[in-house]
């Protein structure tokens, strides 16, 4: 099931340990109205929240604009996933398509949905935009099994953006506005996910100390990268924000799984988590 969410050059983030955030931070819960599952995966600086949550009809995407909610439906889809929202509003994400069950990616300004799909892949998922229009996802080209790449879309050119070495996936998040680009990675010879930076032509790993897993999933103007982690022998994920060389591990109270998605650049970040209750809800967190 998609989330809905080459090694030889590269150079590695790295610490000793990972800290937890010590600023006072107020979180506040995102829930779609009637919905049973909220996940917050995107935010502008106007605080304008985009996700997706799943009610009566299926999984469908949301805009959040000072507490007023509006859906975010591809016309026909069977499901839409919104991932990401840029300061002049557009919006970007994938849909399924209704006759073929395929993954389409999808640019929406507020009124037209434009198709996002890399020539020649059998699937496309968008997950991210800054605010010159450059989208960021990745797609897959091979119908014998899945084979994720990287790729980068602007002003109608797309471009494969893949680590050197051999990977069988590649997945990129998230893209600021001076092009740095962060995502994940996974080897054809390990199962464990990298998180992936992306600056200056070259891709650097940045993986949270010890742990068994780490995704990179969105990042700001100011260099902050925040994305989950599994620590070791763990099966709930963990969210970490990533600051001048330093993980920090960000709580959200009564979370049992935690995802951080997004970050704009006034430091608000976004996501999702499953509390004690086994609910899953959206949520924003402020940084005082």
């Amino acid at each position: 099931m998609i989330k809905l969410y080459r090694l030889a050059c590269v150079g590695i983030f790295c610490c000793t340990a990972i800290a937890d955030a010590t600023a006072t931070t107020t979180f506040t819960t995102i829930d779609f109205p009637g919905a049973s599952i909220t996940a917050a995966t995107g935010v502008n600086v106007h605080g304008d929240v985009v996700g997706w949550y799943e009610g009566r009809n299926g999984i469908a995407g949301f805009l959040a604009t000072e507490g007023s909610f509006t859906s975010i439906e591809v016309p026909h889809a069977l499901m839409t996933v919104a991932n990401a929202i840029n300061d002049s509003k557009q919006i970007v994400g994938y849909y399924k398509n209704p006759e073929s069950e395929v993954w389409g990616g999808f640019l929406f300004d507020g009124q037209v949905f434009t198709p996002i799909n890399y020539p020649g892949g059998l699937a496309t998922l968008v997950f991210g935009v800054n605010n010159g229009g450059t989208i960021v996802g990745a797609y897959n080209a091979d119908s014998r099994k899945p084979h994720w790449h990287g790729f980068v879309y602007n002003a109608g050119h797309y471009a494969t953006l893949d680590p050197t070495g051999d990977y069988r996936e590649v997945q990129l998040f998230g893209i600021s506005n001076s092009g740095a680009i962060v995502g994940e990675g996974v080897p054809h010879w390990a199962f464990r996910h990298r998180g992936l930076r992306y600056g200056n032509g070259a891709f650097k790993i940045m993986n949270v100390p010890d742990a068994d897993a780490t995704e990179a999933r969105g990042l700001n103007d100011t260099g902050v990268v925040v994305g989950i982690y599994f620590p070791p022998g763990q099966q709930q994920t963990k969210c970490f924000a990533f600051a001048k060389g330093r993980f920090q591990h960000v709580a959200v109270p009564d979370a049992i799984n935690i995802e951080c998605t997004g970050i704009n650049d006034l430091g608000q970040i976004v996501g999702f988590f499953t509390d004690s209750q086994q609910k899953e809800h959206g949520f924003l967190s402020r940084s005082q």
